[in-house]
């Protein structure tokens, strides 16, 4: 699986993701289905944010950790397309911000955690039920140092999604509308993948040092590679009311990860190995047929995605260097929350 996560795949991979966008109208497979293409624009919001740490005093006898937090909110566009046979519809979707563009501010901070401080996991917790929605994991803890910088971020977003209405409700409008529309309850699971790149400069560090506080530039912070494969599985609810379809879908998430984290003047390489984890994508959208021909859609999405893996460390220098060599795994969790709204234009190629 490691050249799925690897920073060139997705070069490979985008130009046959978006040549398998041209349908060919003339083959057997796809007669008889109506055959949708879309453009998507839209605009996210929200943040990552990678965390470790131990309240275990380690063999020096510090008990600490550390806390990246990147932003995401960017605007995005991209392609889709719909092969739609009732009762089976398959969506086919790419979307990108096209360049590395500015998502806000990044934070690195380093704290200590004291005996009072807390270590709570997020996401699902199956064994109590329960659902925690925070991106932290340490609470109670405080800060020896925090930068503050600016970031760049390039984003690349894959997805193939199958919706199966069991119950076969697919109904034609009045006037000879859509003949292969779909309407009513259906289950819905999908492929998604996800890779982003961070760039991190201009920082602004406070640290507390033995030879007193320190507040100052420090130039190129670091650099983050994170790659995400999720499967999501749900039920989804669509109705049709004249010209408007209004759909609704709810879908759990499980997913695997792979990052790197390189800090430039420390020479560090942080990677992120063995990392799972869990959460809920929710859409809302609704989309207004113009003519039998070409639509338009809002839909809002909310997206928890909450993992946790372990950490492991190379490079360094001096001191540092031979610290790392006689660390070993430490946990790592990576939260990403956001959520956005886009906008669609649909044209159907062929019926």
């Amino acid at each position: 699986m490691r050249w799925l996560f690897s920073d060139s795949f997705f070069s490979r991979l985008l130009p046959i993701f978006l040549l398998c966008l041209i349908p060919i109208a003339s083959s057997e497979l796809l007669a008889n289905t109506e055959i949708q293409a879309s453009l998507i624009m839209g605009r996210n919001g929200g943040e990552q944010i990678f965390e470790t740490g131990s309240r275990t005093p380690d063999l020096t006898g510090f008990a600490g950790g550390s806390r990246l937090t990147y932003p995401r909110n960017h605007n995005f566009g991209g392609l889709g397309l719909a092969l739609i046979r009732s009762p089976i519809e398959v969506h086919l979707r790419g979307t990108t911000t096209g360049y590395a563009i500015d998502p806000g501010g990044a934070r690195n901070e380093d704290f200590v955690l004291p005996s009072n401080s807390q270590e709570r996991s997020n996401g699902f917790d199956t064994g109590n039920f329960q659902f925690r929605d925070s991106a932290y994991i340490y609470s109670g803890n405080r800060n020896f140092a925090d930068a503050r910088a600016r970031s760049t971020l390039s984003r690349y977003d894959l997805e193939a999604l199958l919706r199966v209405f069991p119950f076969d409700v697919a109904s034609r409008l009045n006037g000879g509308s859509r003949s292969s529309a779909n309407q009513g309850l259906y289950v819905a699971t999908a492929l998604r993948y996800s890779y982003s790149k961070y760039r991190v400069y201009d920082a602004i560090q406070f640290a507390r040092t033995t030879r007193g506080p320190f507040l100052g530039p420090i130039g190129i912070g670091n650099s983050l590679a994170d790659s995400v494969l999720e499967t999501p599985l749900g039920l989804g609810y669509r109705i049709q009311s004249g010209r408007v379809d209004y759909d609704l879908l709810f879908m759990i998430n499980s997913g695997y990860n792979r990052s790197r984290d390189h800090h430039v003047q420390r020479a560090l390489n942080f990677r992120v190995e063995q990392a799972s984890g869990d959460g809920f994508l929710l859409r809302l959208g609704a989309k207004y047929w113009l003519t039998e021909e070409y639509a338009i859609a809002a839909r809002w999405y909310g997206r928890r995605y909450y993992a946790r893996g372990f950490l492991t460390t190379d490079g360094g220098l001096g001191q540092e260097a031979l610290l790392v060599g006689l660390s070993g795994r430490q946990q790592v969790w990576l939260s990403t929350k956001e959520a956005g709204i886009e906008f669609e234009i649909t044209r159907v190629l062929s019926r």
